[in-house]
C-alpha cells in the first residue's frame, strides 16, 4: 500500500498530465508523479540500460538490486519479467534469497558483480579483471550505472510503501 494517495486527475499539473499520458500505472508511477521532471529526465537512462543488456541479464541484476533494498513492488514486477525472460522460478527465488543460482558463467559473473557493487560499493581486483575481460569496459560501466539506477528506483519505491517490511530508524 502506498503512503501517497493517487493524485486525482483533475488535480494534476500539466507536467503530471503529460507523464500520465506516457507512463504506465503502478510501480514507481505514483511516487514519480510527485516529481515528473525527475521521471522525464530518467527515461533516457532507463532506455539506454534497456538497450545495453539482454532482458535476461538486466533482470538478473534488477532482481539482485530489488532484493538488496527489499523493494517489494520491484521484486513483484521484476520477478514476472524475469520469468518472461526465461529465468525459472528456482533461479528467481535463489537470487531473491541471496543464494547462488545455477546460471551460465557470464550470468553468474554479472550477478557477482551486481552483489559486490551493492554490498561493498566496488569490485575486488579479481572480480574487476574477470568482468573487464568478459564484458569490456563499457558494459562494466553500464552495469554499474544499472545498479545505481535501480538502487534509486528501489529507494523511491521504498519511501512510498507503507508495508515494505521492518526498517530501523
Amino acid at each position: 500500500m502506498s503512503r501517497f494517495p493517487p493524485i486525482d486527475p483533475a488535480d494534476r499539473t500539466p507536467e503530471q498530465v503529460t507523464m500520465a499520458e506516457r507512463a504506465t500505472t503502478g510501480g514507481p508511477f505514483e511516487m514519480y508523479q510527485r516529481s515528473p521532471e525527475l521521471w522525464t529526465r530518467l527515461q533516457p537512462v532507463r532506455q539506454l540500460l534497456a538497450e545495453r543488456f539482454t532482458l535476461r541479464q538486466r533482470e538478473i541484476a534488477v532482481l539482485a538490486v530489488a532484493a538488496h533494498w527489499r523493494a517489494g513492488a520491484a521484486i513483484a514486477s521484476h520477478s514476472r519479467i524475469a520469468q518472461q525472460a526465461g529465468l525459472d522460478d528456482g533461479v528467481v527465488d535463489a537470487i531473491l534469497a541471496g543464494d547462488d543460482p545455477v546460471l551460465p558463467d557470464d550470468e553468474r559473473l554479472l550477478l557477482a558483480c551486481t552483489r559486490s557493487l551493492l554490498s561493498a560499493g566496488r569490485l575486488s581486483d579479481a572480480l574487476f579483471v574477470a568482468a573487464q575481460a568478459r564484458y569490456g569496459a563499457q558494459l562494466l560501466v553500464d552495469l554499474t550505472g544499472l545498479v545505481g539506477f535501480y538502487t534509486g528506483l528501489s529507494l523511491v519505491l521504498n519511501v512510498g510503501e507503507d508495508d515494505a517490511g521492518p526498517v530501523s530508524a
